[in-house]
């Protein structure tokens, strides 16, 4: 996280600590809103799962136009739009893992 954050490594041992320090607090604020999860006895933190699906879900609504997305979500089965994109979410999801 560290380096998406910052472009230039630092030798600086003030500007190292302050660097963590904030990379902590931005971890903790994700955590406190739901976004990050930290799994039992290890240092990682994961998205929660209903962030990982908004998250498929957007970007494969991304890959499709406005005009696909409003004929979708008007069309004669508009109540099931909701289950057409968490299929999507499960392919994309089983398509990352080949």
């Amino acid at each position: 996280m560290r380096a998406l954050l910052y472009d230039q490594p630092t030798s600086e041992q003030k500007e190292r600590r302050r660097r963590a320090v904030r990379v902590g607090r931005l971890l903790r604020l994700l955590r406190a809103h739901g976004i990050l999860k930290k799994g039992p006895r290890t240092h990682r933190s994961q998205f929660t799962t209903t962030v990982r699906q908004a998250l498929a879900a957007m970007f494969g609504a991304a890959d499709d136009t406005t005009a696909q997305l409003a004929r979708l979500a008007a069309g004669p089965k508009a109540s099931s739009l909701r289950s057409r994109v968490l299929e999507r979410i499960v392919l994309s999801h089983d398509d990352s893992r080949r």
